[in-house]
């Protein structure tokens, strides 16, 4: 899972180290006993600058690639995409 924070409506930098909030490894769908607390559940915490205007939140699930930061091209088709509009 990969959740980027940027200015910008259109997101399309997937190999900003800058942009890239959270990246969690090997999820397993169907998966309720990992995490920190047993239940499944993960959370992230941490400080985000905002601007007057707000940022976008994106999170990428990728089944089982390593696909955003390694690859320039991907299948959309293979990839589950959500964004939310955070303001200050």
């Amino acid at each position: 899972m990969y959740v980027y924070i940027s200015e910008q409506e259109i997101f399309t930098d997937y190999k900003s180290k800058e942009a890239l909030f959270w990246l969690e490894e090997e999820l397993v769908y169907g998966d309720w006993t990992s995490g920190p607390a047993g239940d499944g559940s993960y959370t992230k915490t941490g400080q985000l600058k905002i601007s007057e205007v707000g940022i976008y939140k994106y999170h990428f699930l990728v089944p089982g690639y390593q696909l955003l930061h390694s690859a320039d091209y991907f299948e959309n088709t293979m990839v589950f995409f959500t964004s939310h509009f955070l303001i200050a």
